[in-house]
């Protein structure tokens, strides 16, 4: 009877095993990686310049994820919940103004006319406190891109008299003595346009209203690309139960949340299109960066290698471009460990540029250096 040939295992070819042991020693052996790129096939290089390109950009996607239109709110609200829930309240039952959202543009209809004239503003909401001040203003414009941008500006620098509503006459207050010149204020307002919206937030400490802004949204973020249709007051009142019982001088603490809860998701709604835009845009900025620079570093390495000295002349342009990515992963880890230790910004993105840069001018100094 014919016994049985058992297969024998085919064994491990000593070039795969020095391309693994070269892979892992490559972490923080220079050497290691000019030998993978002598051996290492073309597609594992590749894999490592694809690691080198996306490890560094996960801090970044992960902080803009975590941003939140409302994010501006987190160091208080400085009397906007009260008075964006008292206007939901008195716009609602005024019944004249209305805020018409369609196809992700915003129309603004006044006692049936509708405001179509560009650049135009129009305060549709201004209310008063008992220190005969504003508190707060909501304006509509049909202004877009630099004029939107000059019109908030304006906004933003138009003060008035403490205790008066009056607006700054400048050249008068220039021209008095300055112990005669009137303790100043900006209110808090809310700025509606066709395609985007925005607030902005003034300090109010120890009674005294500041004029620094705390908070203010993207003129470029806040779209309404990610609201329902239909009429924005009316969204916003129909959280409040009883609407047009409801006294607006006396809301309630409830009244107040619900209808500052409904504003918040629609600033966090409207800025997705900033977030995911800005997101993409970064990472194709980024991803351009990172890999032209690993190519570039390629060719450096192999123009720092055509010494008639220096034995490692015979390498190629692709050899040498092999070893720059193989290089480029300990930066990139390094990176990504930066990137979230500051947060995801311009320092963390930075920090790859920097350390993959120093990584390869020194194995060209130290590793691949001529024959003395």
């Amino acid at each position: 009877m014919a016994t049985k040939l058992k297969k024998s295992k085919k064994q491990m070819s000593p070039r795969t095993r020095n391309v693994i042991t070269n892979s892992f020693k490559g972490i923080i052996s220079n050497q290691a990686c000019v030998d993978n790129g002598r051996e290492a096939p073309w597609w594992l290089a590749i894999i490592f310049f694809l690691f080198a390109l996306i490890i560094p950009l996960i801090p970044n996607h992960v902080s803009l994820n975590k941003a939140y239109g409302s994010s501006f709110l987190s160091n208080g609200t400085y009397g906007l919940a009260e008075n964006l829930s008292k206007a939901t309240v008195k716009l609602k039952q005024e019944g004249k103004k209305k805020l018409i959202k369609s196809e992700a543009t915003l129309f603004y209809e006044n006692d049936g006319v509708l405001l179509t004239d560009e650049y135009t503003t129009v305060e549709i909401y201004s209310n008063d406190n008992a220190y005969n001040e504003y508190d707060f203003k909501i304006y509509y414009s049909t202004c877009m891109g630099n004029s939107l941008a000059a019109e908030v500006t304006r906004l933003q620098n138009t003060f008035y008299e403490r205790g008066s509503m009056n607006e700054v006459n400048w050249e008068e207050y220039w021209a008095k003595p300055v112990a005669d010149r009137p303790q100043l204020y900006v209110p808090n307002f809310m700025f509606l346009s066709r395609y985007t919206m925005g607030v902005a937030l003034y300090k109010k400490a120890s009674g005294i209203y500041g004029s620094t802004v705390v908070g203010a949204t993207s003129l470029s973020g806040l779209r309404w690309n990610e609201l329902a249709d239909g009429e924005l007051i009316a969204h916003a009142a129909s959280v409040i139960p009883n609407v047009d019982q409801v006294d607006p001088e006396k809301i309630s603490n409830q009244d107040t949340i619900r209808a500052f809860t409904y504003w918040t998701d629609v600033f966090n709604a409207t800025y997705e299109y900033q977030k995911n835009s800005k997101k993409w845009n970064t990472t194709l900025i980024y991803l351009g960066v990172y890999g032209g620079l690993m190519i570039f570093l390629g060719l450096m390495v192999y123009l720092l290698t055509r010494g008639k000295n220096n034995p490692y002349r015979v390498l190629n342009l692709w050899v040498t471009q092999k070893t720059a990515y193989f290089l480029s992963f300990t930066p990139a880890v390094l990176a990504m460990i930066f990137g979230f230790i500051f947060g995801g910004n311009m320092l963390g993105q930075m920090a790859f540029i920097m350390l993959i840069s120093l990584r390869v001018m020194w194995a060209s100094m130290r590793t691949l250096r001529p024959v003395q």
